[in-house]
């Protein structure tokens, strides 16, 4: 890039001020000026670095100036991650900018230096956590998948030998309860053990991002299967599901999933409805733009205290209302599968007026 040529006073103030290292390179590649930055940075007064060629502080990347030259103008992006070296050989990371320009006296090459040896530690930092953690991620759900195996057959036993019991003839009272107590326990931990493991299969697809009968399906159709499937709750607690489709027909979307997704959010607004007011479900549906759809479910049923959940609402188990059965996982299963496909689900609610889930979703085919 070439400018108007500028007097001496004007472009010695230009590079001097400036907040970024700048050295000025002559037509043969050796320094002619260096601001107060530059000094700082590299450790070398201006004398020590006029005269000196540029390869002087970036001996790594190149031995001459025809090196350098090709380095910065036989490309598009005239913008490098090099490694400098300072005054004595300590080597550090730097992002650099050069500019031709007309001066007072001919053409010279402006070269911007800024150290981002923090941000590239930082990023090593975030980089190797990422990688711990994915470990530590790993290892815990393999040990989620072997409890949840090795589970099942204790169960089963304790099952079996409580049954045996209660065949017994010669069985008290206080014996009898006490069994049928030990029926709802194990009961209990077959409900939670298969949670686990319907999570699991789930986390284990969606990690894989297989494609779970991914062909299209009509969203009316989605919401049609949800509908047969629930007919009887909904007809037997009086409930009204108003449907929007605004238009949205065909999704390219892995539509067993979508299908889990709003059937879990269906199921719990009829499930946590209002006594003495009859459920009002609706459900709407847009396109943002060609990749993305946006879903939003409201009901008008229990609600809760978003202060005081807001933090686990998502968490596995986690129920808002003990007096209603349930499993604790609806919610968890929604989340997981608007997290596999980049997604982003907002939630608000307020006591005994309702609920809202708004969920923006990305088209995983046109999204990659």
């Amino acid at each position: 890039m070439t400018e108007p040529g500028l007097n001496k006073t004007t472009f010695e103030a230009i590079v001097e001020y400036n907040p970024n290292a700048l050295l000025v390179l002559g037509g043969d590649g050796n320094i002619t000026y260096s601001n107060q930055k530059g000094e700082t940075l590299f450790g070398y007064s201006k004398n020590e670095l006029k005269g000196q060629p540029v390869q002087l502080l970036f001996p790594r990347h190149f031995d001459n100036q025809s090196q350098f030259r090709k380095m910065f103008f036989e490309g598009a992006d005239t913008r490098r991650e090099l490694t400098a070296s300072k005054k004595g050989g300590t080597d550090f990371t730097v992002e650099t900018g050069l500019t031709e320009m007309d001066a007072h006296d001919g053409a010279v090459i402006l070269l911007s230096i800024t150290d981002i040896t923090d941000r590239v530690n930082r990023e090593a930092t975030i980089k190797k956590q990422l990688t711990e953690l994915k470990v530590a991620g790993n290892y815990l759900e393999q040990l989620a998948y072997i409890s949840a195996h090795d589970i099942k057959n204790p169960i089963i036993t304790l099952d079996d030998l409580v049954n045996e019991l209660l065949r017994s003839k010669d069985l008290k009272a206080d014996d009898m309860q006490l069994l049928k107590m030990q029926q709802k326990v194990i009961a209990q931990m077959r409900k939670t053990n298969k949670g686990i493991n319907d999570i699991l299969k789930l986390r284990q697809g969606l990690l894989v991002k297989e494609s779970a009968d991914s062909g299209q399906m009509t969203l009316g159709a989605i919401i049609g299967n949800i509908t047969d499937t629930l007919r009887a709750d909904i007809e037997n607690t009086n409930t009204s599901l108003k449907v929007n489709l605004n238009g949205l027909s065909d999704i390219q979307f892995p539509y067993l999933y979508l299908q889990s997704a709003f059937y879990n959010l269906i199921t719990n607004a009829i499930k946590y409805r209002k006594p003495g007011r009859d459920p009002l479900i609706t459900f709407d549906a847009n396109r943002i733009d060609e990749r993305t759809y946006r879903f939003v479910v409201t009901d008008n049923g229990l609600g809760f205290d978003m202060a005081t959940n807001k933090g686990h609402l998502f968490g596995i188990f986690k129920r808002f209302h003990p007096k209603i059965e349930g499993t604790g996982l609806g919610l968890h299963i929604v989340k997981s599968i608007v997290d596999a496909y980049g997604g982003e689900i907002v939630v608000n609610s307020e006591v005994d007026k309702g609920t809202t889930f708004d969920i923006i979703l990305k088209n995983p085919i046109l999204a990659q």
